[in-house]
């Protein structure tokens, strides 16, 4: 029985099929670790894509607020100016634009005003920043003015939305 043939062929077949099973398993395992790096690094970009997701999620938000507000423009600054410095000349001013997104473009003010005085500069920073859409006060220089008297000499810079 020992020197059968068909034992002995039985044998051999035996062992190529070990062979063959042992090599699939080996690229199956190989297959497997590609697939789950390929895996992995989709999951990164699905989370990448999430963040921007969220981050896109608030400017949507953002944009739906300013659309519906009643007043889609600050109000002017120079009726600001007048309301609350009278006939004072500003010494200078210079005005900017920059487009944001579709309608809505961001408007930049900056002026020096002359010795005025400093109640008059915080009632002139709270109306601006009362309206809707508000200005907001974005820099603010004050130099004190050698006569006193609760005067000074101001810088202001104020940045708003602006509806088209």
């Amino acid at each position: 029985m020992k020197d059968d043939p068909t034992i002995r062929l039985m044998w051999i077949c035996g062992g190529v099929l070990l062979a063959i099973g042992a090599v699939l398993c080996m690229s199956t395992l190989d297959s497997l670790r590609a697939d789950g790096a390929t895996l992995r690094a989709r999951l990164s970009e699905l989370e990448e894509l999430r963040g921007m997701e969220r981050h896109a999620s608030r400017y949507r938000g953002a944009y739906r607020k300013f659309d519906g507000l009643s007043a889609r423009r600050p109000v002017a600054m120079a009726t600001l100016l007048k309301k609350h410095m009278g006939g004072q000349p500003v010494e200078d001013s210079r005005s900017t634009r920059q487009s944001l997104v579709r309608g809505w473009t961001v408007r930049r003010q900056e002026m020096a005003l002359g010795e005025v005085s400093m109640d008059k500069v915080m009632a002139l920073v709270h109306d601006a920043e009362s309206g809707r859409p508000p200005w907001r006060l974005t820099r603010c220089i004050v130099r004190a003015s050698p006569g006193g008297g609760g005067k000074a000499k101001v810088d202001l810079v104020f940045e708003a939305l602006d509806g088209e």
